[in-house]
């Protein structure tokens, strides 16, 4: 008699995962795209290449939810529940997996040799389906509770809805190939179209899938007639869920408020936003293989919850002697997934290890299957996985007091003039956030927010002139230098071979940067960060300078003397114990870099205050710069 229904089992893994998501959701606007993707999903836009449809449209539906918080906490919330729905999902797919492994994975299809089925009676009568179930609840568990998933569930992503895809994608496969149930495989082939209108990650999937589609459990390879009309017969709700990408041209035509990309121009635009054609520069160079190596091992023992990798290495070996077309599968799954994401430049590789750790899990279960077999008694210790796993990474991922970028937003914004005009190119740390804060919570709105490095994309410098229309006065340096950035786009290799062509498109890239400067200095206060300063010396050269906030405000130079001139500065505005208190115990890289950028912002407040007299104040910031930064040597 089963106790523990499947269905039960499955909801309160859902359940148990999303309290635990919602309780440590980020209560504001996160790093890095999360301003910019809850404002898409809000306003119903074009998000950043490579668009990610599905995702805009069902965030958008989510965002519409009456629940009485802010829409970007509303859009965290989604990313818990996405989450939480792919651990039931893991939880089925685990269910199903082990359902069928009962002793041989082979046993998935095909016929057994009496000594095969002793030995299934043998197990069906020491191992139960209620505990196939609870290891399925416990591995679903473990799951929700690796590092690298949980991350996904605390702030707005498209990685969350991924997980959904990848989950979905694998139990529906595997549960095709075993029954041949064409309704099944329909919805497979639905749902991998729909994975391929969310993320690109999706095709990291098919090395596995063609392999077991072409080589069953128990057969032999084949090719026949058979399994290719199976494959036109996908083609259909394949085609329907890739259909979700018309959403980008037809509602990029339409001019929505986030307009990334302006994809309805023309096929090229669509396909170098879709491909994410500006990204591939950092694809298979050779660059960052070791480290992200390195860093992958270095993640297992937090996916694992540290002593999962004891059943994982049992699985290895058990699941290899029991079917090595399905282990076959689940390596391809790892190492189809590994050979993309090593050779991927980026910092935040980590997310696109998800399939990998998808992979080492089902091995995992299959570990503690046989475990389980032998040791029946060892079933209830199972939990402890879970449990070390939640300890683990209970802090990295509890970001419910976490206000580092509203708060470093807050005091860059608050510190500015009324209208002012500022470049910067600070996209982790608040231009995405800002955008989203100003053009969904229409906060100061008076701010011309001009993101330099978004300059390089022939989109940009339109959708800001239409966001800011006093950037109008500029329209002859933009269309100068849109000139030049069309034809880098459309021949960019052949472009970048001419020196000429580099040179030529840089000055007119400056060019326009100073135009934004000098046509709006009479009329609103400009203001650069840090960043800009430090990689662009040619913009704004014949200004000072003058620390303001977290920004540097210009002033003209006074022909009459070679001293700087002395403008007093406030930290009125300036409180940062809530952005102290919300770095505290945080190391990852981005973490560091807003801790380090704030510290360094404060050391500036107080050399300058110093410097013009105003040694109070200037000691203030340094105090401050301290208890920002501690590592920093210059606030000593």
């Amino acid at each position: 008699m089963k106790w523990l229904s499947s269905r039960l089992a499955g909801f309160l893994v859902m359940f148990i995962t999303l309290a635990i998501y919602i309780l440590t959701a980020n209560p504001d606007v996160g790093f890095t795209d999360n301003g910019e993707l809850a404002a898409v999903c809000t306003t119903l836009g074009v998000a950043h290449p490579t668009g990610y449809p599905l995702f805009t449209l069902i965030g958008h539906l989510w965002s519409m939810l009456p629940l009485s918080v802010s829409p970007v906490l509303k859009l965290n919330y989604f990313a818990g529940f996405c989450t939480a729905v792919s651990a039931m999902l893991f939880f089925y797919l685990v269910e199903f997996l082990l359902q069928n492994s009962k002793p041989k994975i082979s046993s998935l299809k095909g016929k057994h040799t009496k000594k095969d089925k002793h030995a299934q009676t043998s197990t069906s009568v020491s191992l139960s389906n209620n505990s196939i179930t609870i290891i399925a609840a416990v591995m679903a568990l473990l799951y929700g509770f690796a590092d690298t998933v949980w991350a996904q569930a605390v702030a707005i992503e498209v990685y969350s809805l991924q997980l959904v895809i990848f989950t979905a994608s694998i139990w529906l496969f595997l549960r095709a190939m075993v029954s041949n149930d064409r309704r099944i495989l329909l919805l497979w082939g639905l749902v991998l179209g729909l994975g391929f209108a969310n993320h690109g990650t999706t095709i990291l999937m098919a090395p596995a899938m063609l392999f077991l589609f072409f080589k069953r459990p128990n057969e032999k390879v084949n090719f026949g007639i058979e399994r290719w009309k199976t494959i036109a017969l996908l083609a259909l709700p394949f085609l329907l869920g890739l259909s979700v990408w018309l959403y980008l041209p037809l509602r990029s035509a339409a001019s929505p408020e986030f307009n990334w990309g302006a994809v309805h121009r023309s096929w090229d635009k669509f396909s170098y936003h879709a491909t994410g054609k500006q990204f591939q520069v950092w694809m298979f160079t050779g660059e960052g293989i070791g480290a992200n190596f390195k860093l992958f091992f270095r993640l297992i023992p937090y996916e694992l919850g540290m002593l999962g990798i004891v059943p994982l290495l049992i699985g290895m070996v058990v699941g290899w002697k029991r079917s090595k077309s399905l282990m076959f599968f689940l390596m391809l799954l790892i190492i189809g997934c590994l050979f993309y994401a090593v050779n991927y430049s980026i910092h935040d590789i980590d997310t696109y290890f998800l399939l990998a750790f998808i992979g080492l899990l089902l091995i995992t279960s299959i570990g503690l299957l046989a475990i389980a077999e032998k040791y029946p008694m060892a079933l209830p210790a199972f939990v402890l996985l879970p449990l070390l796993a939640f300890g683990m990474n209970l802090k990295e991922n509890n970001h419910a007091n976490d206000y580092q970028v509203a708060e470093y937003t807050r005091i860059m914004v608050d510190n500015l003039a009324p209208n002012p005009v500022i470049i910067s190119s600070q996209w982790d740390y608040w231009c995405s956030a800002f955008w989203y804060k100003q053009r969904v919570e229409n906060y100061r709105p008076d701010i011309i927010l001009v993101e330099k490095e978004l300059l390089r994309r022939t989109w940009y410098p339109p959708q800001a002139m239409r966001w800011y229309p006093v950037l109008a006065l500029c329209k002859p340096e933009m269309d100068d230098y849109l000139k030049d950035l069309e034809e880098f786009e459309q021949h960019n290799e052949e472009f970048m071979l001419s020196q000429d062509n580099v040179q030529r498109i840089q000055r007119k890239y400056i060019a326009l940067l100073n135009a934004y400067i000098s046509k709006n200095f009479d009329t609103h206060p400009i203001y650069l960060t840090l960043d800009i300063l430090q990689n662009e010396p040619d913009v704004a050269k014949d200004y000072e300078k003058i620390p303001e906030g977290f920004a540097f405000r210009l002033y003209r130079k006074n022909a009459n003397t070679s001293q700087p001139s002395s403008h007093p500065i406030s930290l009125d505005k300036i409180n940062c114990d809530k952005f102290i208190s919300s770095t505290k115990g945080r190391s990852g890289h981005l973490d560091d870099g807003i801790r380090k950028m704030a510290g360094v912002s404060m050391i500036n407040l107080g050399r300058y205050a110093n410097s013009i007299g105003q040694t109070e104040i200037g000691q203030k910031a340094l105090n401050q710069a301290r208890s920002i930064d501690p590592k920093n040597q210059f606030s000593q």
